[in-house]
């Protein structure tokens, strides 16, 4: 652990007889298939308060069967997609920390013992089949779900809840999507968009047609709202003042974005769309 990750993928792949890892604190990355099928490992260990761990990579401990309690350090930021903790039969005993930012697709997926999930505050994303039972004939265990406030009343940073990821469990019979006061903004087929701008409060983006992109948008514009919270959003584009739309977007419960489309013709009256500047205002609590 020298350079602070475990030695390379696979490393420790299979090693069925190991019952207890104590990682020490210095390690800050777990590479993918690390101890993927350590079947006797009962007992985990991240190197005590001194941890340094920020990211945990795909099946880095899946199928580890025995493993009954996890505590992740408050270092972590990213349980990888995708499988890192898949097919922990025996885990009776989930504590995520407060940092933590991801969890991955099918991070405990194909658990049968884990009755209670408390989501941390500051999870953005949960990807598709987090939580997911192996199959209506082997469901989950998990009978509630709870998103925490932080140490100081912060709600809830979540933004994304993945396709299926309580699919399969029969037992939650009731879950109530968080409220936050943040969300993303995106142009879907903007390539010079990039990735999800994550925003909260007041402020403007703009955003441009890149020379990546083959044309203006001459028919549609769109753009896609994430987000648990209401929010105005004032659109102008090409620069023109006089050619400006004002929105509200509504909180979804549903896990999937909102996406508001308008004709460039008859919404903005131009031929063509090449340049975007979102004002938005998000307010707190609402």
């Amino acid at each position: 652990y020298d350079y602070g990750s475990t030695s390379s993928n696979g490393a420790f792949y299979n090693l069925n007889k190991l019952t207890t890892l104590a990682l020490p604190a210095r390690t800050k990355i777990i590479n993918p298939y690390s101890f993927h099928t350590m079947t006797l490992m009962e007992t985990l260990t991240f190197g005590g308060e001194g941890a340094r761990l920020q990211y945990i990579g795909t099946c880095a401990f899946m199928n580890c069967k025995a493993l009954k309690s996890l505590t992740t350090p408050a270092t972590l930021k990213v349980i990888a997609p995708s499988n890192t903790f898949q097919g922990c039969d025996a885990l009776e005993t989930l504590t995520l920390n407060e940092g933590l930012e991801v969890i991955g697709g099918y991070a405990f997926a194909n658990n049968k013992k884990l009755k209670n999930v408390v989501i941390p505050s500051t999870v953005r994303y949960m990807e598709q089949n987090a939580f997911k039972g192996e199959s209506a004939s082997k469901p989950s265990a998990i009978e509630s779900v709870t998103f925490a406030t932080g140490e100081k009343g912060e709600r809830s940073h979540l933004q994304q809840l993945g396709t299926s990821a309580f699919l399969y469990c029969p037992k939650l019979t009731s879950f109530t999507f968080p409220e936050t006061a943040e969300g993303s903004i995106y142009v879907p087929e903007w390539s010079s968009m990039g990735t999800k701008k994550t925003i909260s409060g007041k402020g403007t983006e703009t955003y441009s047609v890149s020379s990546s992109t083959s044309s203006s948008f001459k028919d549609y514009l769109r753009i896609a709202w994430i987000g648990t919270n209401t929010a105005t959003l004032k659109v102008t584009v090409n620069d023109d003042a006089s050619k400006t739309q004002t929105i509200e977007v509504s909180k979804y419960t549903s896990g999937i974005r909102n996406q508001i489309e308008f004709s460039v013709k008859d919404t903005f009256g131009v031929d063509a769309v090449n340049k975007i500047a979102i004002e938005y205002e998000i307010p707190d609590g609402a």
